[in-house]
């Protein structure tokens, strides 16, 4: 016999309900396709992941194996005990699945958001840094640039000194001319000329030491400014940082946090799943026991059965003997007729021997019951 023999059929799937007898819940309709209605709920899940249909099919299958269709008192009140006991740890179950998943998602976001930012400081930090080997190059081109123009300054100043010292040599050497100018007119002009074109160069030389300080100072001012980004941005990738730990050391505790109380919803879920052992144990042992009074009515049947065969043998002996009995009876009756005709035939024949002999000899052959064989008023029949 299959579990669909102990369902409910509805003809109105608007109205109709489970098929197991624990749940009753309304039945959707069929699709829009149509098709066979529902006869049991088809998402519904009971402790164990057990469908009301597996729950319906073991209730019957138990129910035959006992051989009622109306399970026993005790059996019933342990089923339904364990049903609402079922019942009853179901919706904190379900209630506890889903905080834990609100837990988990608002985790998942919190770290989501969190690496996020992470991933924004790291992005930051990488700009500092990036911002600050730029401007360390920027330092050290300028120091390289201050240096050169340092260098190139010196190397000014000492040909503007050499240009002195030239022309100091050509204001000599002039003078001199001029003392012996009649000799050494073409020398005076020579000089003159190297005179003006050393003045033309210390011109130059002082233009280019004007224009190198300014160059150097505006590196100067560059490097300060560069000096001040990168400190802006070592101060900024410090901030980062520091938000950065706080920001780890908040989701560390959130972590703590969430970690207890999912221990505590897992120990609960623990007491929880021990306690529906308990009620799965308290109804096999309900089963057991009803299974342990079946085999001994079992038992009391069958040595019923064999007192009563014991009994009909007996009843037939005794029928038998009862019939010997009667035979018996009958026998001893039909000798006491006997016996009687005899002495009655002697009290009637006292002085004839031989008709007495003749009488009893008739009487014992004779196989007729005589009328006088009848058993005596009060005698066993």
């Amino acid at each position: 016999m299959s579990a669909e023999s102990v369902t409910v059929h509805v003809t109105d799937p608007q109205a109709a309900q489970c098929g197991f007898r624990h749940c009753r819940r309304p039945l959707p309709p069929p699709g829009p396709r149509g098709g066979r209605p529902y006869e049991f709920c088809p998402d519904r899940r009971w402790p164990g992941d057990k469908t009301c249909k597996q729950l319906a099919a073991a209730e019957h299958a138990l129910r035959t194996a006992l051989g009622d269709t109306d399970p026993p008192t005790a059996l019933r009140d342990a089923t339904d005990m364990f049903a609402e006991a079922a019942g009853r740890i179901l919706e904190p179950l379900q209630a506890l699945g889903g905080a834990l998943d609100d837990v988990t998602a608002r985790m998942q976001d919190e770290l989501t958001a969190a690496a996020a930012r992470a991933d924004e400081a790291e992005a930051a930090a990488e700009r500092a840094r990036s911002a600050q080997v730029d401007a360390e190059e920027r330092a050290a081109e300028s120091d390289r640039l201050r240096e050169a123009a340092i260098a190139e300054a010196d190397r000014a100043t000492a040909d503007a000194d050499a240009a002195q010292d030239t022309a100091q040599q050509a204001t000599a050497t002039a003078e001199a001319a001029a003392l012996a100018q009649a000799r050494a007119e073409a020398t005076a002009e020579a000089t003159a000329e190297r005179a003006r074109t050393a003045e033309d160069q210390n011109k130059v030389a002082r233009a280019r030491v004007d224009e190198l300080t300014e160059r150097l100072d505006e590196l100067r001012r560059q490097l300060a400014e560069r000096t001040g980004e990168r400190d802006t941005a070592q101060a900024t990738l410090d901030e980062h940082r520091a938000r950065s730990r706080d920001l780890e050391q908040s989701l560390t505790e959130r972590l703590t946090t969430a970690t207890a109380q999912l221990d505590d919803t897992r120990a609960s879920l623990r007491e929880t799943t021990q306690r529906e052992q308990d009620l799965a144990q308290r109804f096999d042992d309900a089963v057991a026991a009803r299974q342990q009074a079946e085999q001994s009515l079992a038992a009391v049947r069958a040595e019923l059965a064999g007192v009563q065969a014991e009994l009909g043998d007996v009843r037939g002996d005794a029928e038998r003997q009862q019939n010997r009995a009667t035979e018996a009876d009958r026998h001893r009756v039909a000798l006491d007729g006997v016996l009687r005709r005899v002495h009655t035939a002697v009290l009637e024949s006292p002085d004839d021997p031989a008709g007495l002999r003749e009488r009893v000899l008739l009487e014992l052959l004779s196989r007729n019951t005589h009328p006088d064989d009848a058993p005596p008023d009060g005698a066993e029949s």
